[in-house]
């Protein structure tokens, strides 16, 4: 009890140093006149810095040069600063209109709560030297392969979009990629919910864009490109984690390229949800495989809260806990509910979240389940799969559609296919291996709810599939796993990143592209 007393005292005196440094080096920089808004990021970052390798060192006595544990850090503190914004927002609402007084208020509890996250997510039991070296080649790796990734995409909007607009750099890099659902994202995160048809962006991605703004002034385009950009650098590298931890390094690194370098992958650089989304999972499923239950249903909320389809993350997470105590799926005997411990207590965060926003959806809309009446504003509704593959062949056979090119409803049965490959490759898998049998489930079912949505106005019958695929995780590692020898890998990286270079010209024209 004293040891845990002594170590928050040490992080909240550190907490004041690394406050003290950051207004330091605002003031610093200020003074040599470098703009505000430079000034804040360098300033911000350094005492992030600080406080990372202080507390490190003095409260939690971990080696700060690992990769993962700067991972960590990195993610648990991004969190508590929105659920400090958060809190400091409620506060001024509902207690006092004074900053300062809010601040004073709101200090204490995020003290306690930050100091209890970082004990228990961030600076947790040590990894021996050999597992650091791995993690770090693969946060690595995911860095060097976002930023080939991001310089193939812009070639491609360069060489093969079609606009009147002079092509920049900050145009390619920035306002070229601000197209359909970007623009929507970006409008709630200035704005928030002014329009009921919004209610079908969930929350979580424009409150992230909205937040780094307020933190940097950057513009809300450059922030939610960046937003983008570094969660896509996280996914890459929990899905690397993941392949290696059930197959080999190999296996990890074929994977994340796959995924990089997917037709669809530019969502992961434009302002869309896609990115957020897959990092929040991919680190979701690894913590499950790591037994860090907590924490994996609180990265499945969070998810829930991007991606209506976060939920089924839930079936992951879940499965891992029986596998860990050793427990079948025979829940109607009492010996099954003996052997349940405390830990999945854990696993309701993800239901108490979205239970949370249905609540809040009622008290401003009247309606708890909103999300789903704005999606009849998109002209969406249920049909069985089985129709919406027979329309699209229909249409792409007869070429009788009045607005959708021919090359377009392609795309879409091509994703039709690669989606069944994929469970194919899932059902396969288990045979062989008789593991990841909750994969199967995972992509059956998310296949099926990507596939029953059309929007019936246009008519497009898989309008989002193409899009969807990319959170179908267990495809990409699969089909790695299926073929590891390089003359076969290179040949469909190949074929892949010039489809991906193509469509990228698409969608920077403002071509619709799932």
């Amino acid at each position: 009890m004293l040891q845990t007393v002594r170590t928050f005292f040490t992080y909240a005196a550190i907490g004041i140093v690394n406050t003290a440094v950051s207004l330091l080096l605002y003031f610093l920089l200020i003074a040599l006149h470098i703009t505000p808004t430079i000034a804040l990021a360098v300033s911000y970052f350094a005492g992030m810095g600080t406080s990372y390798f202080l507390n490190a060192r003095f409260t939690f006595n971990q080696n700060a040069y690992s990769a993962a544990l700067v991972l960590r850090f990195l993610t648990v503190n991004v969190v508590l600063l929105l659920m400090s914004e958060w809190s400091l927002h409620e506060i001024m609402h509902v207690l006092t209109r004074s900053a300062y007084l809010a601040q004073i208020v709101n200090v204490i509890p995020m003290t306690l709560i930050g100091y209890l996250a970082n004990r228990q997510f961030v600076f947790t039991a040590r990894h021996d030297d050999r597992e650091n070296r791995i993690y770090a080649g693969f946060f690595g790796c995911a860095v060097g392969i976002a930023l080939i990734q991001r310089i193939w995409v812009t070639l491609g909007g360069y060489l093969f979009s079609a606009t009147h607009h002079v092509k920049t750099l900050k145009w390619l890099l920035i306002q070229g990629l601000i197209h359909w659902d970007a623009g929507w994202f970006l409008s709630i995160a200035r704005h928030g919910y002014v329009h009921v048809t919004q209610l079908a962006f969930f929350p979580f991605y424009p409150v992230i864009i909205r937040v780094f703004h307020d933190a940097t002034t950057l513009p809300d385009t450059v922030s939610g490109v960046i937003v983008s950009s570094v969660s896509f650098v996280v996914a890459m590298y929990y899905l690397g984690r993941i392949a290696h931890r059930l197959f080999s390094t190999r296996v990890a690194i074929l994977a994340m390229l796959f995924f990089a370098f997917f037709p669809t992958s530019y969502y992961f650089d434009a302002p869309y949800s896609e990115a957020l989304f897959m990092a929040l999972s991919l680190a979701a499923v690894e913590n499950a495989y790591r037994r860090n239950f907590f924490l994996a249903s609180f990265l499945t909320a969070l998810a829930t809260l991007t991606r209506n389809t976060g939920a089924l993350l839930l079936l992951l997470v879940f499965w891992q806990y029986l596998s860990w105590r050793g427990m079948d799926f025979r829940f109607y005997t009492r010996a099954w509910w003996k052997k349940l411990d405390y830990r999945v207590m854990s696993l309701t965060l993800p239901i108490v979240f979205l239970l949370s926003y249905a609540v809040w959806l009622h008290q401003h809309y009247g309606h708890y389940l909103a999300f789903l009446t704005a999606e009849k504003h998109w002209h969406r509704q249920y049909m069985p799969l089985w129709d919406t593959y027979a329309h699209t062949l229909r249409q792409y056979i007869t070429g009788l559609h009045p607005i959708l090119a021919s090359y377009y409803l392609l795309l879409e049965l091509i994703s039709a296919l690669l989606s069944i490959v994929f469970i194919a490759l899932s059902i396969w898998s288990y045979r062989v291996h008789r593991a990841q049998g909750d994969w199967i489930l995972y992509l059956v079912i998310l296949t099926w709810i990507a596939s029953t949505e059309p929007s019936v106005n246009i008519p497009d019958y898989l309008v989002s599939l193409p899009r969807y695929l990319l959170m179908l995780f267990p495809g990409f590692i699969l089909l790695a796993e299926r073929f590891p020898r390089i003359a076969v890998a290179i040949p469909l990286l190949l074929v892949s990143a010039i489809f991906l270079l193509r469509l990228s010209g698409l969608y920077y024209s403002g071509s619709w592209i799932a």
